[in-house]
């Protein structure tokens, strides 16, 4: 019976040390893709910024107006 019940004990152990690692790897590879949401969010504010720059441009410049003069 003893030798039953450590099997059992060796087989839970066994079972919970995979979950772990496998919460582990999980933790690990979520890290990471948060990691790199992080630097898109940083690279998008820095292309608002862009084009928040291209607009005001645009907006300051003046259009040109052709005659038929001129063509």
């Amino acid at each position: 019976m003893n030798d039953f019940v450590e099997t059992q004990l060796d087989r839970i152990t066994s079972g919970t040390g995979l979950m772990v690692d496998a919460l582990n790897k999980g933790n690990f590879i979520f890290d990471q893709v948060h990691d790199v949401a992080k630097q898109q969010i940083e690279i998008f504010a820095q292309q608002v910024i862009a084009i928040e720059k291209r607009n005001k441009i645009l907006q300051n410049c003046k259009p040109r107006v052709y005659t038929r003069a001129y063509v």
